[in-house]
């Protein structure tokens, strides 16, 4: 809270102005485009800021306290600045401060307008994000919605933008908001949809929504890779150069990257310019190869900063402290990585954790928590029927956390080290007994599901390729049954 007081406190002044009149479908923009990414806070923002301009002039309004902002929106100063902040990074607002001589700050607001639809499915940024956020279904919908149709003075005093940048407010994207497979339904509705349903021109506003301001790329660096031959300083356009720092950031390329795209012929016109878009698939190509089918997130600054401090708050860290960390913050397709020692993750287990992921909607580290019991207890392999029935039973238990999920793990092992010893106790009793007259009543108990695992394991007929041999069947059928007795699933 004290670093929020250095910045804003309730008492700053401000001034709220708009230099073109306020378009009649906006507020359908603002909630259908925007609201679903930076949330109803900012868009509640937007909105008040605007109730101080009469409607559809243009101008300066009264100055006024954020106090009253306060008041007016019914939300602390600290909630009001993240709402700024996510209006400046998805290029609704421009925020200026001017300190006069008795440090008093006057901040002004310049409220930008939404871009049209257009404009916005135009940026891979934005529609890829929205896409995630909205479903297939709802996305379709609205993107046909809107691609159809075409879419005062400051008396010289001295302004200072402090407007956030996209890169800014948004400091990383996980890799799954990023990804679509191409040749899915997916990768269909987002990207070859864009020939059913062109975009047209811009339409000329001088907005043209993201703004990089913290550059990821440094093109000197990028035209000392290059050489000479290619002529990058006449090629890289500002217009190229804005375009490719939206691109590095989107697909977290480096100065080696771009300067490796640009060396390949494949990315220039006949005339020997830039072709945007040939560059922004080259990247992506690349993107898909490093990332194989990782799992959906946004992440905000804010979050960023304080995932880092509450790491940093921990001095004495014990083993079993980092384990946990570990668990929480690495992501599984790394943890089957750690176990394959870098080789190629085999596409049934892809699929798996996707599902885990996806399907089951399981956080990471409950992921890896149980992608690790399975592991350790079935001699490192993964029976995806046995995988996903204890994802469903977690998923109905509500396992939420890495604690949770280790804490069930537990007790199912105490259940089965019980069971395994009731029956060591009772089987000196049992030898001269008449034998059952179902030689495998225990394993008939067993899912068909499971028991169809386990015979084309048996047979090698998996991706493993191992073929099992009838004493390793019969005790990977104990130890399934044992599990599923413990979690409750059969009797």
């Amino acid at each position: 809270m004290a670093q929020l007081w250095q910045h804003i406190t309730p008492g700053d002044s401000f001034v709220v102005n708009r230099d073109k009149p306020q378009a009649a479908d906006e507020i359908t923009r603002l909630i259908q485009l925007y609201q679903p990414i930076i949330g109803t806070d900012a868009i509640g923002l937007y909105h008040s800021l605007h109730s101080y301009l009469s409607l559809h002039i243009v101008g300066y309004s009264e100055p006024d306290y954020h106090r009253s902002l306060m008041a007016l929106m019914n939300m602390s100063l600290d909630r009001i600045l993240e709402a700024r902040e996510q209006l400046e990074g998805i290029g609704l607002m421009r925020v200026k401060r001017h300190v006069a001589d008795d440090e008093t700050r006057t901040y002004y607001y310049q409220m930008m307008s939404p871009l049209t639809g257009s404009d916005y499915f135009s940026s891979d940024v934005l529609t890829v994000i929205l896409f995630h956020r909205l479903g297939k279904v709802k996305y379709k919908e609205i993107r046909s919605r809107y691609l159809p149709a075409v879419s005062h003075a400051t008396n010289g005093m001295e302004l200072t933008d402090m407007t956030k940048g996209f890169d800014v407010v948004f400091k990383s994207i996980a890799p799954s908001e990023l990804i679509v497979q191409p040749g899915t339904e997916s990768y269909h509705i987002l990207f070859d949809q864009s020939h059913e349903q062109p975009s047209f021109e811009n339409s000329g506003e001088d907005h043209k929504g993201l703004v990089m301001t913290e550059k990821s790329i440094d093109f000197d660096e990028v035209i000392g890779r290059m050489g000479r031959v290619f002529q990058p300083e006449k090629k890289l356009t500002p217009e190229i150069r804005q375009a490719i720092q939206e691109i590095s950031f989107f697909y977290q390329c480096d100065e080696s990257m771009i300067a490796t795209c640009l060396q390949d012929q494949r990315v220039y016109t006949k005339e020997d310019e830039i072709d945007i878009e040939k560059v922004r698939g080259w990247v992506k190509d690349q993107y898909r190869d490093k990332y194989n089918g990782r799992p959906p997130r946004i992440v905000t600054n804010r979050t960023v900063h304080e995932t880092k401090t509450n790491k940093k708050a921990s001095t004495s860290v014990t083993e079993e402290e980092k384990l946990l960390q570990k668990l929480e913050t690495l992501s599984p397709l790394s943890l089957l990585e750690e176990f394959q020692e870098g080789s190629k993750i085999a596409d049934v287990d892809l699929q798996l954790v996707d599902d885990l992921i996806n399907k089951f909607e399981l956080p990471y580290g409950v992921a890896n928590v149980l992608i690790l019991y399975i592991m350790k207890t079935n001699n490192y392999k993964l029976p995806s029927n046995l995988v996903q029935k204890i994802a469903a039973h977690w998923k109905r238990h509500g396992v939420k956390t890495v604690n949770q999920a280790l804490e069930l793990t537990q007790q199912e092992q105490r259940n089965t080290q019980t069971s395994s010893f009731k029956e060591d106790k009772t089987s000196t009793a049992t030898q001269r007994k008449p034998a059952p007259k179902k030689k495998l009543d225990k394993v008939s108990k067993l899912p068909s599901s499971v028991q169809e695992q386990l015979r084309k394991e048996q047979s090698g007929d998996t991706h493993v390729g191992t073929v099992m041999s009838v004493e390793e069947l019969k005790a990977k059928e104990a130890r399934a049954l044992e599990l599923l007795r413990a979690l409750g699933e059969i009797d």
